[in-house]
């Protein structure tokens, strides 16, 4: 009960530091609202495109909502990973007063672990004890996991599989980030060959694409729906995710 109340606490103290303005772009919320526990979502792109920007802004917005956030980097250090989290929460709340946004990082904080694993050593096994350890010691429990940095010659429809077994018996959710090659493609076909076996697995896939100005978040498959209402775009130079409701951008047109 005591952690629980603490949790309120926070959330509550977040909704009222935000200001009404900061909170028009829910499309976060939205998504992650329609995805049950054990459901898995990816987002897929080249190198350095902002996999791990995206995955930031989910755990932020799930935060936000007074929800435990596990993230496993597989390619960067903690100390980076936190520097991640740190840039783009205040690029996020660059508009809010300065101590209302030291605050609301202050809240956000306990909602976070990071693990980091060399990508050759990662298993489901491995994350398994370590995630016990912290459950039974009462370090930290999270209803969201991100694993950041996969790579596509280390993902068999076997791995998936565990790591859907495994998410299910936590009432996790799990976020992907998946670093992809022009290979990963057969000639004319818009979907990655490598998640073909797997495809049922995900109830969400984003892939991104260099649009120019703006960089593309194209969905390869949304189960939620949520995908048909909003158009996700990032800025190349923030990284931060801009969403449009896309019955608005109707409406206007109409």
């Amino acid at each position: 009960m005591i952690i629980y109340l603490r949790k309120r606490k926070g959330h509550l103290l977040s909704e009222r530091l935000i200001q009404p303005e900061a909170r028009r772009d829910i499309w976060e919320q939205e998504i992650s609202s329609r995805l049950p526990s054990g459901a898995f979502g990816a987002v897929l792109a080249r190198a350095g495109m902002g996999k791990t920007a995206f995955l930031v802004q989910m755990a932020i917005s799930r935060m936000l909502g007074g929800e435990n956030v596990l993230h496993v980097s597989l390619h960067e250090p903690i100390a980076k990973v936190t520097l991640w989290y740190r840039e783009l929460f205040d690029k996020k709340f660059s508009c809010e007063p300065s101590q209302n946004s030291r605050m609301l990082w202050e809240t956000l904080l306990p909602h976070r672990f990071i693990m980091t694993f060399r990508v050759d050593r990662f298993d489901i096994p491995n994350i398994e004890e370590r995630l016990n350890d912290l459950l039974v010691q009462g370090i930290f429990s999270p209803r969201i996991l991100l694993i950041d940095g996969w790579k596509t010659d280390r993902i068999g429809h076997s791995n998936l599989l565990e790591l859907k077994s495994f998410a299910e018996s936590h009432n996790l959710q799990v976020w992907l980030s998946v670093h992809i090659h022009r290979q990963d493609f057969e000639a004319g076909d818009y979907f990655p060959a490598f998640l073909k076996a797997s495809e049922d697995l995900f109830d969400v896939i984003l892939q991104m694409e260099d649009g120019g100005q703006q960089i593309q978040m194209n969905p390869l498959k949304d189960e939620s729906g949520i995908l048909k209402l909003w158009l996700l775009k990032m800025d190349p130079a923030s990284l931060l995710v801009t969403a449009e409701k896309l019955q608005d951008s109707l409406k206007q047109i109409l």
